[in-house]
């Protein structure tokens, strides 16, 4: 029943155990809240959160601009532009509605893909079809097995996503240099391709 969910107990007891002390209340109150909910469901849970913090984020700066405190000018990056409540709230439900209307559903659409993704990274197997092949620098399941595989050992190698950092600090070395090893072994050998 709890496959679909980010949190591996069944129990606020397992929790505790597993922790190896007492839940925090937030840390109850989320459990409460979230242990039945799939991760799709929290994940939909990031534009709120979005809406909330620059919901409230915002008030001190506009309280302290509201206020016309001359003390705090010396603060301000432009201290002669003054701003009136309907300015900033017009700018606030400019900002909301981006969210709500690009950033949610982005937001939402992403999820499926990056778990697709992910299932494919881990997966093992590198199919000519994958979708994946069609992201720039993607380093594909082959890639991400040799991150898993130099783990802590390594300065480098980035995961399969982020290939480009290892080509801008030359951290492919390792990869490349285990790939024509593995390539040389036998001429059948292919260590990034599938034929």
């Amino acid at each position: 029943p709890h496959s679909l969910t980010m949190i591996p107990y069944h129990t606020l007891e397992e929790s505790k155990d597993a922790l190896g002390r007492n839940l925090t209340f937030a840390e109850t109150v989320w459990f409460n809240y979230s242990a039945k909910k799939s991760d799709f469901v929290l994940h939909c849970h990031n534009t709120l959160f979005l809406c909330l913090f620059y919901s409230i984020a915002p008030i001190p700066f506009a309280l302290i601009e509201l206020s016309g405190c001359k003390k705090l000018n010396k603060y301000k990056i432009q201290p002669s532009v003054k701003r009136t409540f309907l300015e900033m709230f017009k700018c606030y439900k400019y900002v909301i509605k981006t969210f709500i209307i690009a950033v949610g559903p982005l937001q939402i659409v992403s999820y499926p893909f990056i778990k697709l993704e992910a299932i494919e990274t881990h997966s093992g197997y590198e199919f000519p079809w994958s979708f994946t092949k069609y992201i720039p620098f993607y380093g594909g399941p082959t890639y991400h097995d040799y991150h898993h595989s130099v783990g802590g050992t390594s300065q480098g190698n980035f995961a399969s996503v982020f290939t480009y950092c290892d080509y801008i600090y030359g951290t492919q070395k390792g990869y490349q240099y285990k790939k024509r090893i593995y390539e040389n072994m036998s001429p059948s050998n292919t260590f990034n391709k599938v034929e």
